[in-house]
């Protein structure tokens, strides 16, 4: 939870063979990827990646930090900067 409430951010599994996907929640626009959200704002994201988790972010979701695996299961740490504009805030 960053931005006194106003961002919640998680991640979510359709079922136990699905691949996680990490999202961000805001009041307005519900339950978004965040991988969509850092695409629509021009951050280019390794390719053949699996994004796991979110597991921490700054106290205004500016900074997001993050798992993820590469195409050989190795597990890699992320760190995503966003404007606090890209959750539509």
């Amino acid at each position: 939870v960053a931005l006194n409430g106003q961002l919640v951010f998680g991640t979510q599994q359709a079922g136990f063979f699905d691949p996680p996907v990490p999202f961000v929640w805001t009041q307005a626009g519900g339950v978004v990827s965040l991988l969509d959200i850092a695409t629509a704002n021009d951050i280019t994201l390794p390719a053949n990646y699996y994004w796991q988790a979110i597991v921490s972010a700054s106290a205004d979701g500016t900074i997001v930090v993050g798992t993820a695996y590469n195409e050989a299961f190795e597990l890699r740490t992320y760190v995503l900067t966003l404007p606090v504009s890209a959750y539509g805030l």
